[in-house]
C-alpha cells in the first residue's frame, strides 16, 4: 500500500511540473509575440548603386582600374561627409527639407564601397517608400555633383534612378523570434521553479 501511495505521489508531482512548465512557456512565449506586435514597425530602405565614372581606354586603363579600386573607400567617406549630404538637402522636396535636418539624413542614408569593384552603394531608410527613395535619389545626385571637387580627377555616375517601387521593407522586431525566445524563457523558468518546489517539499 505504502510503495503504491509513493507511486501515486510521484506520477501527481510530475503531472504538476509539467502543468507548471507548460504554463509558464505559454505565458513567456504569449509575452514575447505580443510585446513584439506592440513594438513592431515597418521601415523601407532603398538601395542605389554608383559607379566611379573612369572609361577606362588605352595602355594605362589596367592601372586606373586598380587606382580607383584602391579610392572607393575614399569616395565612400566622401559622400557620407556633412557636404554632400548638407547639399542633398536642397535637393528634396520642401516638406522632406523642413521635415529633416542634416543630422537626420546623414543618420538614415549610408554609402558603403562594394568589394573588389568601383561600385559604392548608397542607401536611405524611412517609415515611407517614398521618402527613402527621394532621399537616396538626392545624395546620390549630390554626389554627382560635389564629389569632382573633392576628389581629383574624382567623378561617380548614378546606375539607375531609385523609385518608391524599389524599396524594401524591414519590419522588426520579429514576432517569431520573440516568442520562440519567450517559449524558451519561459521553458527554463518553469523547469526551475517546478525544481525548487519539488525540493522544497521534499525537505518539508
Amino acid at each position: 500500500m505504502s510503495n503504491k501511495f509513493k507511486t501515486k505521489n510521484v506520477y501527481k508531482t510530475i503531472i504538476q511540473n509539467c502543468v507548471l512548465i507548460i504554463g509558464f512557456t505559454v505565458v513567456f512565449g504569449a509575452f514575447g509575440y505580443f510585446y513584439a506586435q506592440h513594438k513592431q514597425s515597418t521601415v523601407y530602405k532603398t538601395t542605389q548603386n554608383v559607379i566611379i565614372n573612369h572609361s577606362y581606354n588605352g595602355e594605362s586603363a589596367n592601372d586606373e582600374v586598380q587606382a580607383d579600386l584602391s579610392l572607393t573607400k575614399t569616395y565612400q567617406e566622401v559622400i557620407k561627409s556633412n557636404d554632400i549630404v548638407r547639399k542633398a538637402k536642397e535637393y528634396l522636396p520642401n516638406k522632406l527639407q523642413k521635415k529633416y535636418s542634416v543630422n537626420d539624413i546623414a543618420k538614415i542614408t549610408s554609402a558603403q564601397a562594394i568589394p573588389s569593384t568601383t561600385m559604392i552603394e548608397i542607401s536611405a531608410s524611412s517609415s515611407s517608400a517614398n521618402t527613402s527613395a527621394q532621399l537616396a535619389n538626392a545624395v546620390v545626385r549630390a554626389a554627382e555633383k560635389e564629389v569632382p571637387s573633392k576628389i581629383p580627377s574624382g567623378s561617380i555616375k548614378s546606375v539607375s534612378n531609385s523609385s518608391k517601387s524599389d524599396a524594401k521593407s524591414i519590419t522588426s522586431p520579429s514576432r517569431k523570434k520573440y516568442t520562440v525566445l519567450g517559449l524558451a524563457v519561459g521553458f527554463l523558468i518553469g523547469m526551475v521553479v517546478s525544481f525548487s518546489i519539488t525540493t522544497w517539499t521534499k525537505l518539508i
